[in-house]
């Protein structure tokens, strides 16, 4: 009859055999469970209406752009009534190099001239570079009413 220190030699030994089986398996597969994982962040737009309440509703849409020119989110914001500072953030992206443009429409634009409602007062142009590298980046925009 095994004795109980023999019993348990064997299972000792057989759970080390599957461990070991399992690292090799992970080798074998290519996975590095030593590799760090990709650091993240948010983007955050901060949008400022220039006006005097009450203003009518509007949304505001922004592309966040890669340094590959491909657009990897898109923020909306409305302004309403006295709400003429509003924010919203991406969803988490990997550290780099980042622009982020305000979508324009057929009435607003980056300076007021004829057909302009709205133009975009900063960042020049409408569009901004930032570098995300820690929990948040901030782009902040500026948009005021034409006369």
């Amino acid at each position: 009859m095994p004795s109980r220190f023999m019993i348990t030699g064997f299972a000792i030994a057989a759970l080390l055999a599957v461990v070991s089986v399992g690292l090799a398996v992970a080798a074998l597969s290519g996975q590095d469970s030593s590799e760090p994982e990709t650091a993240t962040g948010l983007i955050e737009v901060a949008l400022t209406l220039e006006a005097d309440p009450p203003v009518a509703a509007r949304t505001w849409a922004f592309e966040v752009v890669d340094s590959a020119d491909d657009v990897v989110a898109r923020i909306v914001l409305t302004t309403a009534d006295a709400q003429l500072r509003v924010t919203a953030r991406s969803s988490p992206l990997p550290h780099g190099a980042y622009s982020v443009r305000q979508v324009l429409t057929d009435d607003d634009r980056t300076e007021c001239g004829p057909g302009a409602l709205y133009a975009v007062v900063t960042p020049p142009g409408g569009s901004l570079s930032l570098r995300l590298e820690g929990p948040v980046a901030l782009a902040q925009f500026v948009v005021t009413i034409c006369e």
